[in-house]
């Protein structure tokens, strides 16, 4: 009975992974994740509008007034987050409303313990080590944000006289996973026992990276403080702007040439992953960080034009081939993106009927398939 239900487990686990087009070991939590909160500070303020612009990723819109949040709490008993301390920072944008209505943020980064951030940075957003630090005294509150290196963040603020109300609110959050993927994912946040608060001053330290500087408060608004509440974090999903045919038919594409045994991504205008399957997931786990983010998308030149992907440890980079995608089934400006790995022992070429659902010509596709397979353009082409 228990091997049944240990098989049924990893069943479940193994979709879910499947779904997500994540590589995740089988012995970690797999979200949703749920986990209570202490001593929670939850601050608003605003910020410069120019130096603002410049730290979301394209295709995304400040909210107007533009609004910053900063978040320091502590995870107590949970499921897949728990017994740690943490805290991040995020910018209000437009276009991309919580399910409450509430305006969506761009996680900006954050910091926190491990297991915790190990799992934050995979799922959700970029995390570095750190910890916080709380203290109370009458009605006076003070959090701090530390990283390895020192203080990121204080915040002092004091409890309005007013008594405490419930708390119901669904917030999306949007962030880069550790493959660069922009994802989607929304909290949701029940507390009895809420606290408005006067905010009375919220400083970033010298250990603050630039980009929590490029934040610094202009306006001050206000905070709300829970002692204890209960957060349940959905499964993150790759932030996509049209409607859901075309995401489940991208999605149908790149599961298809997973089953050939081709790394495949979808891209979008700008370079944002779009789609991916578990294969493109796995070689881009070991690329320098960004490495992707750089590759321009313009200049790429044709087609079947290599492109090349830097990787850590001295690894020869991958080769990135980009193929057009047909009109009727992609956005403007978006490319399907092979991956092969030079060192790889064998490689198997996606096959000229499925290329020529992409809108190639056979002989076009006839070339693709042989640039998977590895061989230079010019070599394809005289095949």
């Amino acid at each position: 009975m228990d091997d049944d239900r240990g098989t049924q487990k990893k069943k479940r686990r193994d979709s879910l992974a499947d779904a997500q087009g994540a590589v995740i070991c089988t012995d970690e939590p797999l979200p949703p994740f749920i986990t209570s909160l202490e001593h929670f500070i939850w601050c608003c303020f605003r910020v410069d509008p120019d130096k603002a612009a410049g730290l979301l990723p394209k295709g995304l819109r400040l909210a107007d007034p533009v609004t910053a949040h900063l978040a320091i709490y502590r995870h107590g008993m949970g499921w897949g987050l728990s017994y740690t301390s943490g805290g991040f920072a995020c910018l209000v944008v437009d276009g991309y409303d919580s399910p409450d209505t509430a305006e969506a943020a761009v996680i900006l980064g954050g910091f926190m313990g491990e297991p915790d951030r190990t799992r934050m940075n995979r799922h959700y957003a970029p995390f570095a080590p750190g910890h916080t630090v709380f203290r109370q005294v009458g009605k006076d509150l003070d959090h701090e944000l530390w990283s390895e290196e020192g203080l990121v963040a204080r915040v002092h603020s004091r409890l309005s006289d007013e008594p405490p109300s419930d708390a119901v609110s669904l917030d999306r959050y949007l962030g880069f996973d550790e493959s660069g993927v922009l994802q989607s994912h929304i909290v949701s946040v029940t507390s009895s026992c809420s606290y408005a608060c006067q905010l009375l001053a919220l400083e970033f330290g010298p250990a603050a990276p630039d980009i929590y500087h490029a934040i610094t408060p202009t306006e001050l608004c206000w905070s709300q403080f829970h002692p204890f509440l209960i957060a349940n974090f959905s499964a993150p999903e790759p932030l996509l702007r049209d409607d859901v045919p075309r995401a489940v038919s991208l999605g149908a594409l790149v599961a298809a040439l997973a089953r050939l045994g081709r790394a495949s991504l979808i891209l979008s205008s700008d370079g944002r992953i779009l789609r991916r399957n578990d294969a493109a997931a796995a070689l881009l786990a070991g690329t320098v960080a960004g490495a992707l983010g750089r590759v321009d998308l313009a200049e790429a030149g044709s087609a079947l034009a290599p492109v090349l992907v830097g990787r850590r440890g001295g690894l020869a980079p991958l080769i990135l081939q980009l193929v057009p995608l047909d009109p009727a089934l992609a956005g403007p400006g978006e490319r399907l993106a092979l991956l092969s790995d030079p060192l790889a022992d064998s490689r198997a070429s996606p096959r000229v009927e499925l290329l020529q659902l992409l809108n190639l010509t056979p002989a076009e596709a006839r070339v693709a398939s042989a640039v998977g397979s590895g061989l230079a353009p010019r070599e394809a082409a005289l095949r």
